[in-house]
């Protein structure tokens, strides 16, 4: 063989492995992307999910049982203090009364013997 055959010979060698190299690259870059793109999705469904609890949350329509029984005893409270207060500020100054009968009527219902 020539010169000129030889480092054709080589070149082409050179060629083909270097086209190799890139035809594995190739392969790992379209890997790496359907991982990517699994990983995206999920993430993106993942987002979803916390986006319509916050929206549930937000709007009190998803609580669990404890969290009920709490808004509802709360409620309830707020309930009794209303009208409480709505009861003491007819009849009494707030300044002159003593504080522990203002704690009594906090607690529960007022009941006058």
């Amino acid at each position: 063989m020539d010169v000129q055959t030889e480092n054709l010979r080589f070149a082409m060698n050179y060629a083909e492995q270097k086209q190799d190299i890139i035809d594995a690259l190739d392969k790992q870059i379209e890997k790496e992307r359907e991982v990517f793109k699994t990983t995206v999705s999920a993430n993106t469904e993942n987002t979803r999910k916390l986006h319509d609890l916050l929206l549930k949350a937000t709007q009190g329509a998803w609580v669990d049982a404890d969290t009920a029984a709490l808004i509802a005893d709360l409620k309830d409270r707020n309930l009794r203090l209303l009208r409480t207060n709505r009861a003491l500020r007819g009849f009494v100054s707030f300044a002159g009364m003593d504080p522990n009968t203002l704690a009594l009527a906090i607690q529960g219902p007022l009941v006058l013997l």
